[in-house]
């Protein structure tokens, strides 16, 4: 399953960077070990309004932890792991997000 989610400027380049491994966010979506985080950039203009950035990271989900000692009720805390994306019939690397060695985020950028 593949979850395309809004995801605010400051918390995308911590993610981006690698110091955010993580996503907090409201279970409503029945997240699994294995889905797919499409995290879209969105800047707000502060009254509930703004706009896609049109930068996406694609990450793999690698945790979910629901205890309610740890997390609000209804909310998730979310490991991302490492996502490589290829084409299956050349086996060619499209993308690589959290790219090993370098534990960094690769972004996806509209154009």
């Amino acid at each position: 399953m593949v979850h395309a989610v809004k995801i605010y400027p400051e918390y995308y380049e911590a993610v981006k960077n690698g110091s955010k491994p993580f996503e907090i966010r409201k279970n409503d979506r029945d997240y699994k070990v294995g889905d797919i985080l499409a995290l879209n950039e969105f800047s707000s203009d502060g009254a509930g309004n703004g706009k896609y950035t049109g930068r996406a990271i694609i990450a793999k989900i690698s945790y979910v932890l629901t205890n309610s000692e740890f997390c609000k009720p209804g909310y998730v805390a979310l490991g991302l792991m490492p996502c490589k994306i290829t084409d299956s019939k050349t086996e060619a690397s499209i993308f690589s997000i959290f790219g090993l060695p370098t534990k960094e985020f690769t972004e996806v950028t509209e154009k």
